[in-house]
């Protein structure tokens, strides 16, 4: 069982101010609860794609956890390397 954050991300392409990024986001993690003896798995994906520009943190998204009061959001800051 795969418990945790896995983020992918990849260029889908470079503009001149800034990237057009894909996004692709789990994640999961162990509920206090059980069912019928078991640990109940609570998860969460995204995907999104968005134009980040260079230089400037950005917001690419956010959700709400599924059973608690929790706010997941990804941030990104797209830097140029020569």
């Amino acid at each position: 069982m795969d418990i945790g954050v896995n983020i992918d991300c990849r260029i889908e392409e470079e503009l001149d101010s800034g990237i057009d990024l894909f996004t692709n986001a789990e994640v999961s993690s162990l509920s206090d609860e059980r069912h019928f003896g078991s640990p109940i798995v609570r998860q969460s994906k995204i995907q999104v794609q968005n134009i980040v520009p260079l230089g400037k943190q950005v917001l690419i998204t956010s959700a709400d956890e599924v059973d608690g009061t929790r706010r997941l959001q990804l941030e990104v800051t797209a830097t140029k390397v020569k």
